[in-house]
């Protein structure tokens, strides 16, 4: 059975890296957002979620995205904050994980 895992990422740049590192892994179903509105609650049921912290442009953050659908998905919070002790503590509290976004092409995906 496939994985299906969601990307959502306004910056083009990190969605296409996100492509390149998981279309070889044959048994993940990949797509990929630029906002959080792209994705509804129903689409994350028994899938990982990929989401930045940060959007350009649009009402609602990584987080509060989080906030309403943390019981749906395993969600991984992509950020450049993945220092921020509020973050860290969010991150506890909300069940959710932190990937540094520095190191996106050094994170070890496992099909």
């Amino acid at each position: 059975m496939s994985k299906r895992v969601l990307f959502v990422d306004d910056d083009l740049t990190v969605l296409e890296l996100w492509r390149e590192r998981v279309k070889n892994i044959s048994d993940v179903k990949a797509s990929f957002h630029k906002a959080p509105s792209e994705v509804a609650a129903k689409d994350t049921v028994e899938s990982v979620v990929v989401i930045d912290e940060h959007f350009r442009s649009q009402h609602e953050s990584g987080l509060e995205w989080i906030k309403r659908n943390s019981k749906t998905a395993v969600i991984y919070l992509c950020t450049s904050a993945y220092d921020d002790v509020a973050i860290q503590g969010q991150a506890k509290n909300l069940g959710f994980y932190i990937i540094p976004k520095p190191i996106i092409e050094k994170v070890a995906l496992l099909s």
